[in-house]
């Protein structure tokens, strides 16, 4: 009798060698390629001379070398938002909102207070009506002035004065 068959072991295979030994093309760079450290995007470097992000003109696109002297392209700044307006039409809308219910029941006078301080912050401020902000004030009083009126009736009908 013969022993248990003997496996051959697997041999690994050779590392495929390389197919030929070209120098580098112009654009590698040599310098930091020796590095072991990974360089952080956007750090400066000695090789770019414009921004990663920045517009292509026809000359760098066109493979030709820019001029350095050029100016580098400036971002295109928005102009700036103007404060926006409205501030006295949404008093005198609170205002009447409030003058109006506070015909029919007292408990408006919540609306009306709105229309009056917001009618007051739209008279402080430079670019808001104030023909708009003043009505708005007014209104807003008045509708105060009725509130009350109903809410001293319904105390006085309720025994809570005198």
């Amino acid at each position: 009798m013969s022993g248990p068959a003997e496996q051959p072991v697997p041999q690994r295979p050779a590392p495929p060698q390389p197919v030929s030994q070209e120098p580098p093309t112009p654009d590698v760079d040599l310098e930091h390629a020796a590095q072991p450290e990974a360089r952080v995007p956007g750090v400066p470097s000695a090789t770019f001379s414009r921004l990663p992000t920045g517009p292509v003109d026809a000359v760098t696109a066109s493979h030709e070398e820019p001029d350095p002297t050029a100016p580098l392209p400036q971002w295109m700044i928005s102009p700036p938002i103007a404060p926006h307006r409205g501030l006295g039409a949404w008093g005198l809308g609170f205002s009447l909102m409030g003058l109006i219910s506070s015909f029919f029941v007292g408990w408006g006078f919540p609306l009306s207070l709105v229309g009056v301080i917001v009618s007051a912050m739209a008279l402080r401020r430079p670019l808001e009506s104030r023909a708009v902000a003043r009505w708005g004030l007014a209104l807003g009083i008045l509708g105060l002035v009725y509130s009350a009126g109903w809410l001293l009736w319904a105390a006085i009908r309720l025994g809570l004065f005198g």
